[in-house]
């Protein structure tokens, strides 16, 4: 099945990492569809549009820059040019309200955004673009990219009984079906109140195995510690995953699983990317 994805561009070519973590992670990219966005500053957003907005001249030249510049890389990845769209808008609202007005709109299986926002002058990942787009309410989840090693592989799937994390399961089940280079590690931190890993791995499981995932394709580890960010961490760096799935609680979550939900940990997890790509859900 087709998956289509809405990619966030900068206007700085080495800021690519959106588009630098698709190349490598899709095998198959002839399933995958892509609508590529650059919002450009608007007045009083950006030193060099303080007094106006930008020109024609100045949109037409900074939409060369992003959007051209990431279109071209991914055809030579070896993207379909026919399934690769182009979108260029003037920040009506917030960056991150404006990303997720299209993504809403577009109905896209998840938003991928890169190393920064959409402009120069937004630090987009653990800042506050990453933070407004996961806090408010969506129906896909996000994926952030940064520091992106191309030779990484696999997906580390986060997982601790809540429904979120269910829900990530079978996002991941999806973007993986027909990529079979890629296996799926479901890992587990226990904790006092947590279920059993065996259910838990068990549920996910189940999730994957219906979205077409083969067995052999899935592996389960355990870790171990009070701060299930660090071991997540951890067990990222040691497998070398290309991607680690979590799932998100929102805010406001209250009692244990606040403590342990990836409501909390997915942040600190965002804060700290190297090497692999998050998705939340």
């Amino acid at each position: 099945m087709e998956k289509h994805l809405l990619v966030t561009v900068s206007d700085s070519p080495s800021h690519m990492q959106g588009v630098r973590f698709l190349s490598s992670f899709f095998g198959d990219k002839s399933q995958v569809m892509l609508t590529l966005v650059h919002i450009a500053p608007s007045r009083g957003q950006d030193p060099g549009f303080v007094e106006r907005g930008p020109t024609a001249k100045e949109c037409e030249l900074l939409e060369d820059k992003a959007l051209r510049n990431a279109g071209r890389f991914l055809e030579e990845s070896g993207f379909p040019q026919n399934k690769t769209l182009c979108q260029y808008r003037t920040k009506a609202m917030t960056t991150a309200k404006d990303i997720l007005q299209e993504a809403q709109k577009g109905k896209y299986d998840a938003v991928v955004l890169g190393r920064r926002g959409t402009t120069r002058l937004e630090e987009g990942l653990g800042s506050s673009v990453s933070m407004q787009v996961l806090e408010q309410e969506r129906s896909m989840p996000i994926w952030i990219c940064r520091h992106i090693e191309s030779s990484r592989s696999g997906v580390l799937l986060c997982l601790d009984g809540s429904e979120p994390s269910l829900r990530m399961a079978d996002h991941v089940g999806f973007m993986l079906e027909g990529q079979g280079h890629h296996r799926v590690t479901l890992f587990h931190v226990p904790g006092k109140e947590t279920e059993p890993a065996e259910e838990i791995f068990s549920q996910a499981r189940e999730v994957l195995l219906r979205d077409g995932i083969d067995a052999s394709r899935i592996a389960d580890r355990e870790g171990s510690g009070r701060n299930a960010a660090k071991a997540i961490q951890k067990e990222a760096q040691e497998g070398e995953y290309a991607a680690v799935a979590v799932g998100y609680s929102g805010a406001g979550h209250k009692g244990w699983r606040e403590k342990f939900s990836f409501g909390s940990v997915s942040k600190k997890l965002s804060y700290d990317l190297q090497g692999h790509c998050l998705w939340i859900s």
